[in-house]
C-alpha cells in the first residue's frame, strides 16, 4: 500500500516556529516517526511538503497517476480565509471575515 502525506503550508518550520505552542519536535523528527510505523506496519509513506497549493495539487495528481492507495492531507492551510473547499453544506453561502461570498455560483 502507497499512501500521500501532504502536511499543511508552513510546516516545514515545526520544531522552529513558537516551540513553546507547536512544541520542539521538527518536521524532519516527525517524518522519521512516520517512515518508521510505516515501515513497521507494511505501507510506503510518500511525505510532500510544500508552501505553494499548485505544487501539492499536481504532486497528488502524480500519485493518482502511480497508483497511490490513499492520501492524508491539511487542506486548510492553502485556503483563502480558512475555508475548505471540500465542505458539507452550500458552498455558495460562505463569507470571508468582511462578508464577501467567497464562492460565485
Amino acid at each position: 500500500m502507497k499512501i500521500l502525506l501532504v502536511p499543511g503550508a508552513n510546516l516545514t518550520f515545526l520544531g522552529r516556529r513558537e516551540p513553546a505552542i507547536y512544541g520542539a519536535t521538527t518536521a524532519a523528527e516527525l517524518d522519521a516517526m512516520l517512515q518508521r510505523h510505516a515501515r513497521e506496519h507494511g505501507y510506503v509513506l510518500d511525505i510532500f511538503y510544500s508552501n505553494i497549493e499548485g505544487e501539492a495539487i499536481n504532486h497528488i495528481y502524480r500519485a493518482v497517476d502511480e497508483g497511490f492507495d490513499g492520501l492524508v492531507m491539511n487542506p486548510a492551510g492553502f485556503t483563502y480565509a480558512g475555508e475548505c473547499a471540500p465542505r458539507h453544506g452550500d458552498l455558495h453561502t460562505h463569507r470571508d471575515g468582511k462578508g464577501n461570498l467567497l464562492f460565485e455560483r
